[in-house]
C-alpha cells in the first residue's frame, strides 16, 4: 500500500511543484509594477525595474534592424513612389506655372506649355532617381550615428512603469497559463519516470 501511495504520490509532487516555481518565476516578469521594500530588500518586477536596460537593448535591436534589413530604403520603393508621385508632380506643376515666373520672370516668358511638360517630366524621372540615394543615406547617418538608437532607448525609458508593463501584457497573459501548465506537465512525467525506476529498483 505505501509502494503504491508513493508510486502515485511522486509524480503529483513534481508535477505541483514544477508549476508553482514556474508560476512565482513568471509573475516575478511583471509583478510588482511599483518597487516594494520586503524583508529591508527592494523588490521589483524584472520588467519594471530593469527598464533602462530594456530601453538600452530596444534601441539598439531597432537601428540594427533598420540598418541591415534596409527599412530606411524600403521607404523609397516603386510602390511608395508610385503613391507620392501625385503629391511631387502637383508641387512641380505648382512651381514651374507660378513660382518660376514670380522668381525669374524673364526665363519664364521664353517657356511655353510644352516645354514646361517636358521639364515637368525630366524632373519627375530625377526625383525617382535621387530620392532612394537620399532616403538610404539619411538612414545610414541616423544608424551609424546612434542617434536612431539613443531615441528609441530615450523614448522607452521615458516611458512609465505601468504603460511598459501594458505593452507586454497582451504576450504575458499567455505565458502565465501556458508556462505554469507545460511546466507541471513535465513535472509529473519527471516523477512518473522516477517513480518507474523507484519501482524497478525495489521490485
Amino acid at each position: 500500500m505505501t509502494n503504491s501511495l508513493f508510486f502515485v504520490a511522486l509524480p503529483l509532487v513534481t508535477g505541483f511543484t514544477a508549476w508553482l516555481v514556474v508560476w512565482v518565476l513568471v509573475r516575478m516578469v511583471i509583478y510588482p509594477i511599483q518597487p516594494r521594500r520586503v524583508m529591508g530588500m527592494r523588490w521589483q518586477g524584472l520588467l519594471a525595474g530593469h527598464q533602462q536596460a530594456i530601453a538600452a537593448a530596444a534601441g539598439a535591436a531597432a537601428a540594427r534592424q533598420i540598418a541591415t534589413a534596409g527599412s530606411g530604403v524600403q521607404l523609397a520603393d516603386s510602390a511608395v513612389l508610385a503613391e507620392m508621385e501625385p503629391l511631387i508632380a502637383a508641387h512641380l506643376d505648382t512651381y514651374l506655372r507660378v513660382r518660376l515666373k514670380e522668381k525669374l520672370p524673364a526665363v519664364a516668358a521664353f517657356i511655353g506649355e510644352k516645354t514646361m511638360v517636358k521639364l515637368k517630366e525630366g524632373m519627375m524621372e530625377e526625383i525617382a532617381l535621387l530620392l532612394p540615394q537620399i532616403v538610404e543615406r539619411y538612414t545610414a547617418s541616423l544608424t551609424g550615428g546612434g542617434a536612431m538608437e539613443q531615441q528609441i532607448a530615450a523614448a522607452v525609458g521615458k516611458m512609465s512603469a505601468e504603460d511598459l508593463t501594458a505593452l507586454a501584457m497582451p504576450a504575458y497573459r499567455q505565458l502565465r497559463y501556458t508556462a505554469p501548465l507545460l511546466a507541471g506537465g513535465m513535472g509529473v512525467l519527471a516523477g512518473t519516470v522516477l517513480a518507474l525506476v523507484w519501482w524497478w529498483a525495489v521490485a
